[in-house]
């Protein structure tokens, strides 16, 4: 994920896939854009199933949500 184009140009040429962070002084770069790091995770999601034939968000083992290290502290 990278917002200047100098970086996403220099990125793209060593052959990696670059999510653009949409910004109004990169409008010119192709996509894949995000506007948010919300929509960055689920770009980033869907680049990784069409490469691995799958993904899982969750990891296994790992308690979901963003809370969980606050609850695991309370827990103690």
């Amino acid at each position: 994920v990278e917002d200047a184009p100098h970086n996403v140009a220099a990125l793209r040429a060593g052959g990696n896939t670059v999510v653009v962070f949409d910004q109004p002084y990169n409008r010119e770069l192709d996509g894949p854009r995000a506007a948010s790091w919300a929509e960055a995770e689920a770009v980033i999601a869907e680049l990784v199933a069409v490469h691995t034939g799958a993904f899982s968000p969750q990891l296994p083992g790992v308690e979901a949500g963003a809370d969980r290290l606050d609850r695991h502290i309370t827990a103690l």
